[in-house]
């Protein structure tokens, strides 16, 4: 799964291209998911039986409906654990998070708002800008500009700039020492996902007993091989399946 931020103030037009893009993505295809950043606490409907039951003090509600899903669900969650629950999807788009610790499309308004936003996270700055102003802005930026028509271009460049996320959990165990300092050197070319302790250590888990069983980057590896060609053949299961569970009771086996 790679993800993406569009990052921009009020009213610069973030919904647009995200929308935009998205449409593309799966015109192309890619499976989809996107993430908002919510400023405001989000109005119930009132007068719906959803909303009431809610409201009684569950935990969390979900309805279902043949066409559609819905959950309301008290508390908030980090970032990373959100995205951590979407790894089945080409894609998740996100409005907002503007410190998002992987790739950026900055949507802005401004020369001032595109200078203020300057990351090398950024793949690419969408603004109202003449020629004069994209070239120059370009040189200083060192990524393209483009306008908040041009999606197909903002595509191409996500489709070849974004890359799969470290873990989000500024875990200090890498020599970046936090997740945007090494998606930033995976962005300039100078790293790559693999040093992500994190992901590394959560790619394969060995519990015996409830007790952790260490495992070296080989072992993870051959381990993964394994399971992945013997979950492959059975039928209903994907072709590219992204996670996968197994526990066994040897108490029960014996028995």
């Amino acid at each position: 799964m790679r993800a993406v931020a569009f990052i921009g103030y009020k009213s610069a037009g973030k919904t647009w291209v995200l929308t935009g893009v998205l449409r593309k993505l799966i015109e192309k295809g890619y499976r989809v998911a996107a993430i908002k950043h919510m400023a405001h606490s989000p109005s119930l409907p009132e007068d719906k039986d959803l909303t009431r039951i809610y409201r009684a003090g569950v935990a969390e509600v979900i309805g279902i409906h043949e066409s559609m899903t819905i959950v309301y669900k008290s508390g908030s969650e980090e970032l990373s654990q959100v995205l951590s629950k979407l790894n089945s999807y080409d894609f998740v788009l996100i409005e907002g998070f503007k410190n998002f610790y992987g790739p950026r499309i900055a949507v802005v308004k401004t020369i001032d708002e595109a200078l203020k936003f300057q990351s090398p996270l950024n793949m690419a700055y969408v603004g109202p800008f003449t020629v004069e102003e994209s070239k120059e802005l370009s040189s200083v930026l060192k990524a393209p500009i483009l306008g908040l028509n041009e999606i197909d271009k903002i595509t191409d460049i996500i489709l070849k700039k974004s890359f799969h996320l470290p873990a989000g959990l500024n875990c200090g165990k890498c020599k970046y020492g936090n997740c945007t300092s090494l998606a930033e050197a995976i962005a300039r070319g100078d790293a790559s996902i693999d040093e992500c302790v994190s992901l590394n250590e959560r790619a394969v888990r060995i519990k015996v007993d409830g007790v952790t069983v260490p495992l070296n980057p080989f072992m993870r590896r051959l381990y993964a091989s394994i399971i992945e060609g013997l979950v492959k053949p059975l039928k209903g299961v994907s072709q590219t399946p992204s996670r996968v569970v197994i526990e066994v009771d040897l108490t029960a086996l014996r028995s």
